[in-house]
């Protein structure tokens, strides 16, 4: 199979990327905008975004391009190839007003800024140019070319001061499990008869905050240095929109996604948010040791 990867060197496409090419033939672009030429390939993957929430709030003609125009693209290129695509959202399509209950993928969306708008609207244009298609939710991705853990551990090492909104609610994902996942399905895709196209919730088990993640993180630092730096302070969202002006975008107090559909269909799990936590820090910062995958196969 030889796949076009749009995004390759992003967070999430550098590391399916890398994951992919042991098994197939992978072409990658990092950009590429509507009318680009796309090759002679048996799958698309568009794995590029426009991600910076606040910035989108000022720049939406950019944030659309990418959003919203580049997968229409895709997608009718895709169609007219005959070929399958598949395209990555996000939780921010939900507006958070239903704590203690993950949201599935019939829940109403109704995205609170401009990037969860355009994520929103991709996802629906690409259902409506191609049935063949498949749309992955994601929540909280770390890990990768850029990442929270990145920004925790950077400030970790400059003693800087760091507050952290405390009352949103979010469930971390390692991007590594996460793109397994994915390969695993398009293993699945290449079989006879398959026919599970749709969008599916791809995220792990529990729920924390920013601010309890980024406390995680330092303690696993202090422990590594056999340091006690202080760790992270607690903000409100509204308290932190207020001290930093740069932050206009409302981001949902909720975000946290039911992956049962995905399991039922492709007998496929990501482990909890801890579990990904530890393992991801053990294969990063403690290489000498190797853990299990944190993606689970569900045995029917």
């Amino acid at each position: 199979m030889k796949i076009y990867l749009i995004g390759h060197f992003g967070q999430l496409g550098s590391v399916l990327g890398q994951k992919l090419t042991s098994q197939y033939e992978v072409i990658g672009t990092h950009r590429m905008i509507v009318g680009d030429s796309i090759p002679n390939v048996d799958l698309i993957i568009n794995a590029s975004a426009y991600t910076h929430v606040d910035r989108a709030e000022v720049e939406r003609g950019s944030c659309h391009a990418v959003n919203v125009e580049l997968p229409k693209y895709l997608a009718q290129k895709a169609r007219e190839m005959d070929i399958p695509l598949i395209h990555f959202c996000t939780n921010y399509v939900f507006d958070g007003n239903r704590h203690g209950c993950p949201y599935v993928e019939t829940d109403r969306c109704l995205p609170l800024s401009h990037y969860g708008k355009t994520k929103l609207e991709g996802t629906l244009v690409v259902g409506n140019e191609h049935s063949k298609y498949l749309v992955f939710r994601l929540s909280g991705i770390y890990g990768g070319v850029r990442s929270f853990v990145k920004t925790m551990t950077d400030a970790y090492h400059k003693r800087a001061e760091v507050i952290v909104v405390n009352d949103q609610a979010i469930t971390p994902n390692d991007v590594s499990p996460v793109s397994e996942v994915v390969v695993n399905i398009i293993h699945q895709m290449t079989l006879p008869g398959f026919n599970k196209w749709g969008t599916y919730h791809l995220s792990g088990e529990g729920e924390t905050s920013w601010h309890n993640f980024a406390c995680s993180i330092y303690e696993k630092l202090n422990m590594m240095n056999k340091t006690q730096v202080p760790a992270p302070k607690p903000i409100s969202s509204e308290d932190y929109s207020k001290k930093y002006s740069g932050t206009i975008a409302a981001r949902p107090r909720y975000a946290v996604l039911d992956s049962s559909k995905l399991a039922r269909t492709f007998g496929l799990t990501l482990g909890s948010w801890e579990e990904q936590f530890e393992e991801f820090w053990e294969n990063e910062y403690c290489p000498s040791k190797s853990n299990p995958s944190s993606m689970n196969t569900i045995n029917h």
